[in-house]
């Protein structure tokens, strides 16, 4: 079982990976957070736009 970044939202119906740890560095875990969060507040899915970045 590996560690990953995660965000839940939606309550515990969606969970968003931002990547694995430590590939992916707490830095970047917290940008995609933030990105995640805005895309939220604009009432989109931010699951598809995570996915390419």
């Amino acid at each position: 079982m590996g560690r990953f970044w995660r965000l839940r939202f939606d309550g515990k119906e969606k969970l968003l990976s931002f990547g694995r740890y430590p590939e992916v560095t707490l830095a970047e875990a917290r940008l995609r957070r933030a990105e995640a969060k805005l895309a939220l507040a604009r009432g989109e899915d931010p699951g598809p736009r995570a996915a390419v970045l």
